[in-house]
């Protein structure tokens, strides 16, 4: 199971505790710790939009806006210190600071320290409550989070502004020594996933090299002599004025990452630059004549293109012939939403449903792999093939 969001509460955390020693890959981690020993809450957020972010100035609040597919998601956790009485008007202040109307799901998770178990439940939990309605949040955790060996309570909250919001709840075993159980919420909320990363895109064919040339010519010159001050301390001034004097002379940009297909040819990426060309021109001079040029490259970059994939899928069977070419070719066939054909065939045996056509698949792997033993039978849903025998027609 993947987690988009870890809240922890009680993090003790303090400026002393660097945030590389509390990171987690893949996560970005945001904290607010409190000016004294004790309390503290931090967010652990997995490679979402973060839009905003912001710190109650008298709470241990820590909030963010996430950029969903369509709308923007609260989350906020709190913690609430046990030897505090319950200052509704002063919650009121901090519920009104997180402009909820602004969002069109909230959730709100913490240590409340205020016990809403129906045993235990008292004036200051319905008027909690009460504050909370009054602000569109309605609590979604009914099962106790703090477990001891004389009672258990339910001091650990979750808020959220739909009662659809969260799909599923469930209460787990503590974290570490804690004696507070950890609680899972699944939410109904579609994730906006990060764009892909840029990267720096340099044109080296349209660089200034004898301008280079002569620039790195004068600075090694100019160099100081090593024995005097130091070979780190020389080589370092050089290294940053070389990759100075490269970021300017050489045209570069930002660009995205482009995930190549296996069987994307040179001659199949010149014919779609010659038709998104041919587009652009189409659509800025609104002429017949280059419509048309424009279908005829659009159906020449098809044709080479469905005829490029039928060739690679051909030439497949016969280039598995080792465990490294199996899974070279797993990983590019990876890289295509639907990389099995839509029909596999083996010798005299075919498949069309996606389970028979993995297994099909998976028969020359299992020859490459599987020691000759013979007194066991591996159950296999096909008989085994040599490799050179399998087809792959579209």
């Amino acid at each position: 199971m993947r987690l988009d969001f870890i809240a922890l509460t009680e993090t003790w955390l303090d400026p002393s505790i660097k945030d590389s020693e509390l990171s987690i890959p893949s996560f970005t981690l945001l904290r607010r710790d409190r000016s004294r020993h004790g309390g503290g809450v931090c967010l652990y957020v997995w490679g979402l939009t973060i839009t905003s972010k912001w710190f109650h100035e008298s709470a241990e609040l820590l909030s963010i806006s996430v950029q969903t597919m369509s709308e923007l998601f609260l989350l906020s956790v709190l913690y609430r210190s046990p030897g505090l009485d319950l200052d509704l008007s002063e919650l009121q202040v901090i519920l009104g600071s997180l402009n909820l109307p602004h969002h069109r799901h909230a959730i709100l998770v913490g240590d409340f320290n205020v016990n809403l178990s129906v045993s235990s439940s008292t004036g200051g939990a319905s008027n909690l409550l009460d504050l909370m309605e009054a602000f569109g949040l309605s609590q979604c955790l009914h099962q106790p989070t703090r477990v001891t060996s004389t009672c258990s309570s339910l001091i650990d909250h979750v808020y959220a502004n739909h009662p659809n919001l969260v799909s599923a709840l469930y209460v787990g075993s503590p974290l570490s020594t804690s004696d507070h159980l950890s609680v899972c919420l699944h939410l109904s909320v579609i994730s906006k996933l990060p764009k892909s990363p840029m990267r720096e895109l340099w044109f080296y064919n349209k660089a200034d090299f004898e301008s280079i040339a002569e620039i790195l010519d004068s600075l090694l010159a100019g160099l100081p002599n090593p024995s005097t001050s130091g070979v780190d301390k020389v080589w370092s001034n050089f290294k940053s004025t070389f990759l100075r004097i490269i970021t300017e002379m050489v045209p570069h940009k930002l660009g995205k990452t482009r995930k190549s297909l296996p069987w994307l040819t040179k001659a199949a990426w010149l014919c779609m630059q010659m038709r998104d060309r041919a587009h652009r021109e189409a659509k800025k001079f609104i002429t017949a004549s280059l419509w048309e040029k424009f279908r005829s490259l659009r159906n020449q970059t098809i044709n080479i293109l469905r005829k490029e994939k039928r060739a690679f899928f051909r030439s497949l069977s016969s280039r598995l012939t080792t465990c490294k070419a199996f899974w070279k070719a797993h990983r590019m066939l990876s890289l295509d939403r639907h990389p099995v054909p839509s029909c596999v065939t083996s010798g005299s045996v075919s498949a069309t449903n996606p389970s028979d056509q993995a297994d099909l698949l998976l028969i020359p792997h299992l020859c490459f792999h599987l020691p000759q033993r013979s007194n066991q039978h591996w159950p296999l849903p096909y008989p085994l093939c040599p490799a050179h025998q399998m087809r792959l027609p579209l």
